[in-house]
């Protein structure tokens, strides 16, 4: 708003100390970058915010995206969900998600995503120790993959003991909230 005198405590876009909910960040473009070795991402998959001269892109996986001589920083780690503001020109299909999709990400240690996971041998153990590949999932196998922050499981307290997930994911919550390189 220019011309407009900030009052103590005051940002734009808008008056007050309170911006946004960080745990939810929506509306926001996605990327895939070309080592993921994948070209859509499904709702669950762990992804970073990440901002570069201003603009943010949510990123598969948890390394840093370079784009020509522009690298990224990663600014928060979450879970992929789907945008409740969406681009019109873009036909996204339910559940699944492909570069330039207009998605959101949920960073809360509140909540319980079902996340892709890796088949077995290299599928996640229960507790911690697991890490993010690439492609957005989790996995036990260290490697070059990304230490995730939570623990992983595949049950549900008070609830059946089968049938609770889709095959080839996981429970997973973060431990933390996660800003900054990871």
């Amino acid at each position: 708003m220019p011309g407009t005198i900030l009052g103590i405590g005051e940002t734009n876009p808008k008056q007050g100390t309170v911006q946004y909910d960080s745990r939810r960040i929506d509306g926001v473009p996605f990327a895939i970058p070309a080592g993921a070795g994948v070209t859509s991402a499904p709702v669950g998959s762990i992804v970073t915010l990440q901002e570069a001269s201003g603009k943010q892109l949510i990123v598969l996986g948890a390394k840093p995206l370079t784009i020509g001589s522009t690298t990224y920083a990663i600014i928060g780690l979450g879970f992929l969900e789907a945008a409740t503001q969406v681009n019109t020109n873009v036909n996204q299909t339910p559940g699944t998600f492909v570069a330039d999709d207009i998605v959101a990400m949920v960073s809360s240690i509140a909540v319980v995503a079902s996340c892709p996971a890796e088949a077995a041998p290299a599928a996640p153990g229960v507790g911690v120790g697991n890490y993010i590949t690439d492609k957005g999932t989790l996995t036990i196998t260290v490697g070059a993959n990304i230490a995730f922050p939570g623990v992983c499981f595949y049950g549900t307290p008070g609830q059946q003991n089968t049938g609770q997930l889709k095959a080839g994911y996981v429970f997973a919550r973060l431990g933390k909230v996660i800003t900054g390189a990871i």
